[in-house]
């Protein structure tokens, strides 16, 4: 925070032209401008030349990868070149996995350095076998540049990674030739901790993976109890922490029905486990788990 003299001093450099152009926090609609700034207060905005004021601004940061839609505008051809183009000046697209600028015009969000360094998990590792669920598919090892990519997906609200990730879930199930499922769900945040995030990443990831069965995820669990991280606990523990953390929700008919259950992570399988134990209790059929990445011990 600085101090009244340097808010003076900006605000006098501001009358004269010479300080950087940023954002504005109290209007939503300048927000949109960013992407991947960090900004400093009592700076103008880049769209309704406001001053901006303290509170917040460090959070005033727009997701890589995530885009206004220009599909449906109702241009003609030029102009709509020109919007692209100016979207592009926007919001620069950048890789999900290194965060550098690609280049213009790349359709994939992906740099050709990155694409041929993922840790794709080589494909007759793909398939775990589970206790409550027949088995879980994952296409990627827990390992840099993936790694960083998630936690920015998962903390650091870039909830568009989700759209890139669903490439690689979607090639998953096809190559291994999963047949469509009845229902496909996700293994839920609680209300407090989706609360705080603002999205579920995990219901997000079910979303894109249901696009290749042209369905619709269901919510039909909920997290009863408020955990600790799995993250933050040893292997041994994560078990016991996810123990009755879930339960049906009310209404979901699960009965007999082959479920797709989508979950970020998979380390120990603790989560997929209780989740399946209770879609398993209330009678569903064959569960089949998809996840982004596989995690090493208790690396997560």
């Amino acid at each position: 925070m600085i101090d009244g003299a340097e808010r003076q001093i900006r605000k006098t450099k501001m009358k004269q032209g010479r300080t950087e152009k940023t954002a504005c926090d109290y209007k939503p609609a300048c927000l949109r401008t960013l992407y991947d700034l960090k900004l400093e207060p009592d700076l103008n905005c880049v769209c309704c030349r406001d001053i901006c004021p303290d509170s917040r601004i460090d959070q005033a940061v727009v997701p890589s990868g995530t885009v206004p839609d220009t599909k449906n505008l109702s241009m003609g051809g030029d102009d709509m070149k020109y919007s692209a183009a100016a979207v592009d000046l926007l919001f620069p697209p950048k890789c999900v996995f290194c965060n550098r600028l690609l280049p213009a015009g790349r359709g994939e969000p992906v740099c050709d350095c990155c694409e041929t360094n993922l840790p794709v998990i080589k494909p007759e590792q793909r398939m775990v076998f589970g206790e409550s669920y027949l088995y879980c598919l994952t296409p990627f090892h827990y390992e840099v540049p993936l790694s960083d990519s998630f936690l920015r997906y998962k903390f650091q609200g870039r909830e568009g990674y989700a759209a890139a990730y669903g490439r690689w879930l979607r090639s998953c199930l096809a190559e291994e030739k999963v047949v469509p499922p009845d229902l496909i769900t996700w293994a839920p945040l609680s209300s407090l901790r989706r609360w705080s995030r603002g999205y579920d990443q995990a219901r997000l990831l079910a979303m894109e993976a249901a696009k290749l069965y042209d369905m619709t995820p269901k919510p039909l669990l909920k997290k009863v109890r408020h955990t600790r991280r799995q993250s933050a606990l040893l292997p041994q523990q994560r078990k016991k922490n996810a123990k009755n953390a879930y339960a049906l929700l009310p209404g979901a008919q699960v009965q007999g029905k082959r479920i797709l259950l989508v979950d970020d992570v998979i380390t120990t399988g603790a989560t997929l486990e209780e989740c399946s134990r209770v879609l398993t209790q209330a009678g569903a059929g064959e569960i089949i788990c998809l996840t982004l990445a596989r995690g090493h011990g208790g690396s997560l």
